[in-house]
């Protein structure tokens, strides 16, 4: 499934936009070749999908570690970073996971052709209890200080690992002396990960990504989203057997787990799927749902009082993320330094619990993402 992934020429163009999304959002190369981190301005901004604040690359934050950060020294959400998270979330679901995420590449790379599409349902609900523990643990979990952390960053990412955590400690000789056992745990998470993408297709997307979880919630009401159109259907099945999760796609193309590879809209030879505006589908076709070739399924956003109803449930709630954004969105003037606590860190902490250990300054776990908008 992977290889005919690869090969096809949706794919091909998929991967390109993948790879550029990593480039872009990675592209402070003189802190890759000296190991250091960037603070600049552009790091307030996040990208959305996975890409480590601590990367010596990155140029912008992840918004799972903004969330939890911000979180665990305020106990607080962040305006600006939930904003961001309902509009995208709302404008396009999973498209992104699809689409841009880096990891999610690497993961679709090591894919062997007989990876396995299919997981017993236990395991594709782990990542709502991960995305549960996300939003939860950095409050209900604090010091004796009051602060928490940001644990999916701390104890569970891989993609953290990959692209900073181990990029910094082969980089720095004083950091690699410093190195405890929760940098081996997370070191050993990764590799657990990694050798399982060549037999299990998107493994961690499909079992601990908790921005997936969320972008999944929202397929079923994002605005863009894949539309069947059963006046044209046939129920040949050929959308099922080409989706390399295995959604029923013919039943519910906007399954939580569809990551919107869109395979389906070329696979299908009769033109029934495809990603657009929403209800744009069934407004052309005129059907009722249920109606045509394949009857019995669910046009989702079809014609008539529902899709209306979809549709403008969809417009207020992308509005409501614009305004949170927007209202969140209020720069101050102070340098971050001066602001609240230092940052927890957004790496594998690099002791075990109750030791104190110094950072070089530019390593400095500066507020830059967790207070760099005014809490109120």
């Amino acid at each position: 499934m992977g290889s005919a992934l690869r090969s096809s020429k949706l794919g091909r163009r998929r991967r390109s936009l993948q790879l550029a999304a990593l480039i872009l959002a990675n592209g402070y190369w003189p802190g890759l070749f000296a190991a250091t981190i960037y603070r600049g301005p552009v790091k307030v901004l996040c990208v959305p999908f996975l890409n480590c604040y601590s990367c010596p690359a990155a140029l912008c934050s992840c918004p799972v570690g903004a969330f939890q950060g911000f979180l665990a020294a305020t106990r607080a959400v962040s305006l600006y970073v939930g904003g961001f998270l309902l509009l995208t979330g709302f404008a396009a679901g999973r498209l992104f996971c699809g689409w841009l995420c880096p990891f999610g590449l690497l993961q679709e790379l090591l894919a062997g052709r007989r990876a396995r599409r299919r997981l017993p349902g236990v395991c594709g609900l782990l990542k709502y209890a991960v995305l549960l523990l996300t939003v939860l643990l950095p409050v209900l979990w604090v010091s004796e200080a009051g602060l928490g952390a940001p644990y999916f960053c701390k104890y569970l990412c891989p993609a953290g690992t990959l692209e900073a955590g181990l990029v910094l400690v082969l980089a720095r000789p004083e950091l690699r002396a410093l190195a405890g056992w929760l940098f081996a745990w997370k070191v050993a998470v990764l590799a657990i990960f990694l050798g399982l993408m060549p037999f299990i297709y998107r493994v961690f997307c499909r079992t601990a990504c908790p921005l997936g979880a969320f972008y999944g919630l929202c397929n079923g009401v994002s605005l863009w989203r894949l539309e069947r159109d059963v006046s044209r259907c046939t129920g040949c099945g050929l959308c099922r057997e080409v989706c390399p999760v295995s959604v029923p796609v013919d039943k519910n193309p906007n399954h939580p787990d569809c990551f919107r590879c869109l395979e389906c809209t070329r696979a299908c030879p009769v033109g029934a799927l495809r990603f657009t505006w929403n209800g744009a589908a069934g407004e052309e076709s005129g059907e009722k749902p249920g109606a045509g070739a394949g009857s019995g399924t669910i046009l989702y956003g079809a014609g008539g009082a529902g899709e209306m109803k979809l549709k403008r449930t969809a417009a207020v709630l992308l509005a409501v993320a614009v305004i949170i954004g927007l209202c969140g969105c209020r720069f101050t003037g102070r340098p971050p330094e001066t602001r609240g606590e230092r940052a927890p860190a957004f790496t594998a902490p690099l002791s075990g619990e109750g030791k104190e250990v110094h950072i070089p300054d530019d390593f400095a776990g500066r507020a830059v993402v967790l207070l760099f908008f005014s809490p109120g």
